[in-house]
Parts: C-alpha cells; sequence; structure tokens
C-alpha cells in the first residue's frame, strides 16, 4: 500500500511510520519539521508545513491512503495558532489534496472534543454531538468537519479515529502526563477525589487498530470510532499501582478540585512570565476532575480486540521496559 502520512514527526507519527514501514507499506511523509529519528527502509520524506500552501506543491502522486496526523497539540497555544494549524492548514491540506488520486482517508482526531458530559450520560457514543470545551477541542472539531467534506466531494471512503489521551514512550498526553509528573517527583498529591476514571489508550492499541482499519475496508469505511481501554481504574488506582512498581511512598494527600484549578492557572501564569510551556493547564486539570468515559463497542463491534484493556496493565511494562538493563 502507498501512503500519505502527514505528521510523521510527532509522536503517534513516529510510531505508525514505524509500524507501517514494518509491514512493508510505502510511505510519503510530510512535515514541517524533520524527524529525529532514522527514517526505516521505504520512507520518503518531504519538509512541508500545512500552514504553507506553496509548500505542500511537494505533495505528488497516487496514493492508497492518506493518514492525516498533522495538527498542533496544546492546551496553553492561542486560539488564532490553533485556527491556524489545525484548521486552516487542513484547509489547505485538502486542498491540495483535491488535486490527488486517494482512496481512502484515515484522520486522526481527538476524543476530548465531546467536552465534558455528565455522569449518567457516560460512556460516550461517537454519535454524541461534540461540545467542546477549550480552543484546542474546538480546533479539532472543525478540522473533522473540514476532512469529512473533503472526504464527501472526493468521494474517498474516509474513517476517523477519536484517541482517548495516549500513553506510551514518549507520550505527553492526558492523565499520563500527569502520571509522568508523579514519577518525575512533580507532583506529591492526588488531584480532587482522585476517584474519577480517565480515558486512556496504550499507543500499541491506537498502532494496533490502524492497521486493523487498513486491513479491514468492508468494516470500517465511513465510520467514526473512539479508541480507548475498558476504563477499569480511577486515577488513584492508577497511581497506587504505579507507585506500588516503582517501589516510592504513594501520594497519600488529596487536594480538593478549586485548589487544583488555581494551581493550573498559577503555573500558566508563571510560565507566561519566563516565556515557557506550562507543565500543567486549567484545561488538563479538568481532565483530572471529572469522569470520561468513552464507549469503545464500534470498535469492538469492527472486530479489533484490545492489546491492553487495562491501562494499568500497560504503563506498568512501560516502566519496567524503561528500568530494564
Amino acid at each position: 500500500m502507498k501512503v500519505l502520512l502527514t505528521g510523521i514527526s510527532g509522536f503517534v507519527g513516529f510510531h505508525v511510520t514505524n509500524r507501517l514501514a514494518r509491514l512493508g507499506h510505502e510511505i510519503f511523509a510530510i512535515d514541517a519539521k524533520s524527524p529525529r529519528f532514522a527514517l526505516p527502509k521505504g520512507v520518503h520524506f518531504r519538509q512541508a508545513d500545512i500552514t504553507n500552501p506553496r509548500s505542500l506543491s511537494h505533495v505528488v502522486g497516487e496514493f492508497d491512503a492518506l493518514i492525516n496526523l498533522a495538527s498542533l497539540f496544546s492546551y496553553s497555544a492561542s486560539r488564532d495558532l490553533l485556527l491556524r494549524v489545525n484548521v486552516f492548514g487542513t484547509e489547505n491540506l485538502v486542498n491540495r489534496i483535491r488535486s490527488l488520486p486517494v482512496e481512502r482517508i484515515v484522520h486522526f482526531s481527538s476524543a476530548s472534543i465531546y467536552g465534558f458530559v455528565p455522569r449518567n450520560e457516560q460512556p460516550i457514543p461517537e454519535t454524541r454531538e461534540p461540545k467542546p470545551s477549550n480552543d484546542y477541542e474546538l480546533s479539532k472539531w472543525l478540522q473533522e468537519k473540514i476532512v469529512r467534506r473533503c472526504s464527501e466531494e472526493l468521494g474517498s471512503r474516509l474513517v476517523i479515529i477519536r484517541p482517548a489521551a495516549i500513553y506510551g514512550e514518549g507520550s505527553r498526553y492526558g492523565a499520563f502526563k500527569v502520571i509522568k509528573m508523579y514519577l518525575e517527583g512533580k507532583l506529591w498529591f492526588i488531584p480532587g477525589t482522585g476517584k474519577v476514571r480517565p480515558a486512556l489508550v496504550s499507543i500499541d492499541d491506537v498502532m494496533g487498530f490502524l492497521v486493523h482499519v487498513l486491513r479491514n475496508e468492508s468494516l470500517t469505511s465511513g465510520k467514526t470510532f473512539n479508541v480507548s481501554d475498558d476504563n477499569l481504574r480511577t486515577l488513584e488506582e492508577l497511581m497506587l499501582r504505579i507507585s506500588e512498581e516503582v517501589r516510592v511512598p504513594p501520594p497519600k494527600m488529596k487536594i480538593p478540585g478549586p485548589f487544583v484549578r488555581l494551581a493550573a492557572k498559577a503555573e500558566e501564569v508563571k510560565a507566561r512570565i519566563r516565556g515557557r510551556e506550562p507543565e500543567f493547564t486549567l484545561s488538563e486539570a479538568e481532565y483530572l476532575l471529572h469522569d470520561y468515559l468513552l464507549d469503545n463497542s464500534a470498535m469492538k463491534s469492527a472486530g479489533y480486540r484490545l492489546v491492553v484493556p487495562d491501562s494499568a496493565d500497560g504503563i506498568v511494562q512501560i516502566l519496567r521496559y524503561d528500568r530494564s538493563p
């Protein structure tokens, strides 16, 4: 299969590149930044910025599939920047795609676009109308709409993947980012009650489902999928399980939600003054204070079986690998 891959230089892009290359696919990859890893055999890279239509002129040829990862992931970026990259940049990309034969499009969105849903209306199905709660989520929802419109105009078969917060080596998403802060000694308390269930998924399952989509066109074409584990653990259970694995004292203090939000706001202000990215934003704090259970039954009905249904097991495996000689 000949694949056009956008966003190769990010965390997910690295894993997609290596997985598809191992399977023997030919990959034409673009990104605004050059990848920091050695490109496997069969991968051809051209530097191209989706915010600059002229740079996309290098994208030529016929492709069996477009896998679109190109996005700015940031809860601290300005609305203008998020719209410029995730919305207007995607418009530039699909305008270029209109001149190319592309049979299938697999677009990576985000499960965060649903916004905060009442607990009694969870798990959240793909049919629920998104109600973004911040600028990043809004930009991803608008991005989805652009890709859908392009797919309809071209007659390309489309699959939209809405992953939960992805964990794995190199990840900086959602609750996994907080767990890493805890392991690095930057977080000594449990945010809120600790009883919320965060939406998480292993990078192995994100890659596994992507390969499943590419192999099973008849089962997946034209659909949207939440890609998530089985939401088996509360945040407190995750932190306690990890503390057992790394043999460090578990956090015992629980900080009420209003103080967690205050700490996040203070970090945002401090980061702005110092001209750096905040380690912890208010939007990220909100995800630690709300349940976010995703309905993953459509993914399973398509024939995919989770490799890591329990995020505690997956994160522990990562920690063991990191400590192995």
